[in-house]
């Protein structure tokens, strides 16, 4: 038999319930707490919570107990076995859906963090979708998207494009990944990908430069994986349009038309991933021609040629302006005094030759940007200054600016967001492009070992979002993050032995 009372104070009424029969009381209390998270955010770090109250029973080795707290009545016929069956058929289904149960245990624990990030949104009507029928009713839809990071981050275009590939078609689900991308296009505006989804009556934003080109690869790694080219094809009229804003000029974005290369301005803005800033202050702006928008931009301009030639459309220009761009990037991203790619060509201030790892974008993508020795060359330099056990640092420690601690008030915070800070995500373009000019497969489970003792702290089970970067490597940021697992599941799955 359950035991349990229901405490009113202030208007909230909680219902608790135990099994086995314990003894409860009802001595409601306001129980003090510190959080040493947020002192060291310098955000209010103390916080009175209620206590309904206390139960007290024995616990014996081998029994279950249950115990159901919340703020309204427990449903009729509702069964706390019930529900805890449910959630491990739920845990059994995503394992199944990898397909082969005798994968190893982290890629399992990646697999099942990987669902955390899979939902269903309720989202205004997409200007491109039908409205539903008529007779009244709600006029917004319910749509799939990737949510990029708990506990704070909602869902965001670039780290859904990027994660894609790991969170769906590695973990088995090629549906999903489908009604995904369907949600993104149908907000296609003026040749760009929302950069962030708000909820019903919030504006949606359109304020990066790569989650549109994002888009290319996701599509390109989708029909890989599922032969779905029925959906490709359908997609041609709006990817198309992408191009054609894209070289005519949209927002922020242009084609220069001296060197076929995307370029990109906005004053107040950081238009790539890179983006952290504090209110007028943009910590990274990278205005100009970005190494990485040059890949995607040649990328997302080669698969359009093969596109159109399997859909038995013309094809030429398509075709023609990825040479074009190609050749340019070849001549002008080469930094030889340091061996490596500059990160910004026609920035502000000229080239900007900081050593990130944005070029890993050149060498690893479906289509290189950059081949041969240059390319062994950068991806050497890369391994020397950049390559931690928990992802790539966003900046050398040789560059005077680098900050490898996270920590501080909001400004503090953003300032090493992306000056130093490792990043998980990162280990995925480092893995395409260690494939593509090594071949080795053993590195990946090389690479993916230190996470089986991460996948236990800060937020269990699952990749944090960044790391400090010099030992011991402090987790930091959101505790789970949407591209971190995904692509860590993405080269597990691609390159590890079954």
């Amino acid at each position: 038999m359950a035991r349990g009372w229901q405490v009113s104070m202030d208007g909230l009424t909680t219902y608790l319930e135990a099994w086995p029969t314990g003894k409860a009381s009802d001595a409601h209390s306001w129980i003090h707490v510190d959080h040493a998270a947020e002192r060291e955010r310098m955000l209010d770090d103390e916080e009175q919570l209620y206590s309904p109250g206390v139960l007290e029973f024995s616990i014996q080795m081998g029994s279950p107990v249950r115990i159901v707290a919340g703020t309204e009545p427990i449903p009729d016929g509702w069964s706390g076995a019930d529900s805890l069956e449910a959630a491990r058929r739920f845990e059994r289904d995503t394992l199944d859906a990898l397909g082969d149960g005798g994968r190893d245990a982290m890629t399992r624990q990646l697999a099942l963090a990987a669902s955390q990030f899979r939902v269903i949104r309720v989202l205004r009507e997409a200007p491109t979708l039908p409205s539903p029928a008529s007779g009244g009713g709600d006029q917004s839809v319910e749509q799939r998207t990737i949510i990029a990071g708990y506990p704070w981050f909602a869902d965001w275009g670039r780290d859904t494009m990027i994660a894609l590939r790991g969170l769906t078609l590695a973990a088995g689900y090629p549906d999903q990944a489908r009604h995904i991308l369907e949600t993104f296009v149908s907000y296609l505006d003026q040749g760009m990908l929302p950069n962030a989804f708000h909820d019903p009556g919030e504006a949606t934003e359109f304020n990066t430069i790569d989650a549109t080109l994002w888009l290319f690869q996701a599509l390109h790694h989708y029909l890989e994986a599922t032969g779905d080219w029925a959906f490709v094809q359908a997609q041609l009229p709006s990817l198309e349009e992408i191009v054609r804003w894209h070289v005519n000029g949209t927002r922020f974005i242009h084609m220069d038309p001296a060197d076929g290369l995307l370029t990109a301005t906005a004053p107040g803005y950081g238009l790539t991933w890179m983006d952290a800033r504090d209110q007028d202050w943009v910590i990274t702006p990278r205005h100009g021609k970005p190494v990485e928008i040059g890949a995607l931009w040649y990328n997302a301009l080669r698969l359009m040629s093969d596109w159109t030639t399997r859909a038995e459309a013309p094809v030429a220009r398509f075709t023609m302006m990825a040479e074009r761009a190609r050749r340019t990037a070849q001549a002008r991203y080469w930094y030889e005094a340091g061996g490596y790619l500059y990160d910004v060509i026609d920035g502000p201030d000229g080239d900007d030759a900081s050593l990130r790892p944005n070029q890993l974008m050149a060498l690893g993508l479906a289509y290189p940007l950059i081949d041969g020795e240059h390319a062994r060359r950068t991806l050497d330099r890369v391994t020397e200054k950049l390559l931690t056990p928990f992802g790539l640092r966003t900046l050398s420690p040789d560059d005077p600016r680098y900050q490898y601690r996270f920590g501080g008030d909001h400004r503090s915070r953003d300032a090493a967001y992306q000056m130093g800070i490792v990043w998980p995500w990162l280990l995925g373009p480092y893995l395409d492009a260690h494939q593509r000019i090594h071949g080795d497969p053993t590195v990946v489970a090389r690479v993916l070992a230190p996470f089986e003792g991460h996948v236990r702290e800060a937020g269990l089970g699952s990749i944090s979002e960044i790391f400090e970067g010099e030992p011991p490597y402090r987790p930091a940021g959101a505790i789970a993050q949407a591209w971190s697992v995904g692509e860590l599941l993405w080269h597990a799955r691609r390159y590890t032995p079954r």
